[in-house]
């Protein structure tokens, strides 16, 4: 898929919805495991969005689904992601407040941030907290495709709309610090 389309590629037939959903779980592309995913947004068209997506690539299992930051890390910790897609601006506990209390317990959840905020001070706190990954709401599936999976790895993904600025960030938290 041109990387560009985003979910152009999608088709759901009316009525199949549902049963379409059901029947990728549990499958992957190449027969392999899946990639189980937790995905933490609290509006419900956006995760809907996401989750199929997802599905609908067929690599991805679908393991957890939460509208708020409220209890999100007990749900996290029960359903046992190999990563979790969390909304920066839950209500309860935004995304950074999840990530770091996961991180005291020693979970090793692997974490992105899925937000509409690009602005330099957003993106170099995500750098800084030490998530795995922050991806724009905007990307398109095969960004988001390849996020996860450089996330897997051991990377750390920033997405390439808000990467290119990457040597102000770095000027931005070096100020930050000679500051505090």
């Amino acid at each position: 898929m041109d990387s560009n389309k985003g979910l152009s590629g999608l088709i759901i037939e009316q009525g199949n919805c549902t049963s379409g959903i059901n029947s990728l779980v549990g499958r992957s592309l190449s027969g392999g495991m899946m990639l189980k995913v937790h995905i933490a947004e609290d509006h419900d068209a956006c995760r809907l969005a996401l989750k199929l997506t997802l599905l609908m690539s067929k690599q991805y299992e679908i393991v957890g689904e939460s509208h708020s930051g409220h209890n999100l890390t007990q749900e996290l910790l029960l359903s046992e992601p190999d990563i979790a897609i969390v909304d920066l601006s839950l209500p309860g506990k935004d995304g950074f407040q999840v990530f770091k209390e996961l991180k005291k317990m020693g979970s090793t959840i692997k974490f992105v941030i899925w937000s509409a905020r690009s602005d330099l001070e957003t993106v170099s706190c995500a750098v800084r907290t030490g998530v795995n990954g922050y991806l724009c709401k905007d990307a398109s599936a095969e960004v988001m495709k390849k996020a996860l999976a450089a996330v897997m790895q051991g990377d750390q993904w920033i997405d390439p709309e808000v990467a290119l600025p990457m040597p102000a960030i770095r000027a931005y938290e070096t100020q930050q610090e000679s500051v505090a």
